[in-house]
């Protein structure tokens, strides 16, 4: 990716410009962090206020551009490696699709990022391609974000391409157990959608018709394959996943 150049003009980055407001409009009114990022230049062409907020650091100190160099240097050191891994093969996956299909997928994973104390915070990403050059080179991904923890477990952090038009899983084969195109089962996903309208085990139970003791042995399941420790962890990754 680092060979990657797109062939854009100054009337194309203009575009940008006009839409940066949108953007993080968007970011405002969805209260979560929004990033333009350009595969030309490699650097961030929008990036909303709340990165900044939540990891404390003032917003372009010197002046700069933001290059993603710079973000990198904030990851943890064990997940830098994984980051740019998750990042290459999501793109080389996508050149396998005409243009249209490319922007139907989607890549979601975690990763941990210190703030300006000196502490790392667990972050969801998800992926996707926004605008092509005349060519049909990527150029521009969105890129939508959240916390996620506070205080990040020291697992392996997931990462999953989506279909969001199927929802079938793809690309991470070997890390969803054999299972490329499932990541939860059917009554995981009930469980997941109750669970959001903030209900309990007991009321989940009684109108799934199932134990108590079956309720709780689900919900473990699905922290576990999430890597989140608590149930609104769990829901923010579901969310990311499209299931709810």
């Amino acid at each position: 990716m680092r060979q990657h150049t797109c062939d854009v003009q100054k009337d194309d980055y203009a575009m940008v410009e006009k839409n940066k407001d949108w953007l993080i409009k968007f970011s405002e009114v969805k209260n979560c962090i929004v990033i333009l990022y350009d595969l030309n230049r490699k650097k961030y062409l929008v990036e909303s206020d709340k990165y900044n907020r939540i990891l404390g650091y003032d917003k372009n100190p010197t002046g700069n551009e933001v290059y993603h160099e710079d973000f990198h240097k904030q990851i943890h050191p064990s997940d830098l490696p994984f980051v740019m891994d998750t990042q290459i093969q999501f793109y080389n996956f996508l050149q396998q699709f005409p243009l249209l299909e490319r922007k139907e997928y989607k890549l979601v994973f975690t990763f941990r990022i210190k703030n300006s104390d000196n502490i790392y915070l667990h972050f969801i990403n998800q992926v996707t391609v926004l605008e092509f050059d005349k060519h049909g080179n990527i150029w521009q991904l969105l890129i939508i974000s959240d916390m996620l923890s506070e205080h990040p477990c020291e697992t392996l952090p997931p990462r999953h391409v989506v279909n969001m038009k199927t929802q079938k899983y793809h690309l991470f084969e070997k890390e969803l157990k054999n299972r490329p195109t499932q990541l939860f089962t059917k009554r995981e996903k009930q469980i997941m959608l109750l669970m959001a309208q903030g209900l309990d085990s007991v009321t989940i139970g009684s109108l799934l018709s199932i134990s108590l003791n079956t309720v709780n042995n689900h919900r473990r399941n699905i922290l576990n394959k999430t890597k989140t420790k608590n149930t609104p962890q769990a829901l923010l990754y579901a969310k990311y996943l499209g299931i709810i």
